[in-house]
């Protein structure tokens, strides 16, 4: 987790002669770093634009080292921001569940709209990526969405919410968990 170590392995991650399966390793761990360096960020940012699993892990590992610069007073809105203008511009499936996976491990509270929004999407892998990444906002507003959600037809996105929950304040989604304990 050193400067010297996430340097390390953001040159793994672009040299082209490391193979992919070293590179999502890297990549993984740079999204795990307890303090990240900027070239780490950097790394991943630049990932994270990558079609293919790389990319898709890249962009899981931004949202990552968002929610650990936050808990550490460090500022990660341009991650966050990056992360809400790509689920904007997304135009399948497979690209906005990734993008709000990312989005729910950076518990990042402006993406709350983003979420809401997508809690509404015609597809339901989407419908339940969003009901996930609500879990580790800090808004009564997530807690009452999470509720909601669990009395959901649809089973993946019930699941999602128990999933969200558990990161949750019982007290606050106990109408939620009380649903599903008598109804599911």
């Amino acid at each position: 987790g050193n400067k010297e170590a996430q340097k390390a392995l953001a040159e793994a991650v672009a040299s082209p002669s490391v193979p992919a399966s070293v590179k999502q390793d890297a990549v993984i761990s740079l999204g795990l770093t307890e303090s990240p360096s900027a070239e780490a960020k950097a790394s991943l940012k630049t990932q994270s634009g990558q079609t293919g699993e790389l990319g898709t892990s890249a962009t899981l590992a931004l949202g990552n080292m968002a929610h650990q610069l936050g808990k550490e007073g460090q500022s990660a809105s341009d991650i966050v921001d990056d992360l809400l203008a790509r689920l904007g511009a997304a135009t399948t499936s497979d690209q906005k569940v990734a993008l709000l996976d990312a989005l729910g491990n950076a518990g990042d509270d402006r993406a709350l709209p983003a979420l809401k929004a997508s809690l509404g999407d015609p597809d339901a892998s989407v419908r339940a990526a969003a009901t996930s990444a609500l879990r580790f906002l800090k808004t009564a507003e997530a807690d009452g969405l999470l509720v909601a959600a669990a009395s959901s037809p649809e089973l993946t996105t019930r699941r999602a919410a128990v999933f969200a929950m558990a990161q949750r304040d019982v007290m606050a989604v106990f109408a939620g968990l009380e649903h599903l304990v008598k109804e599911d």
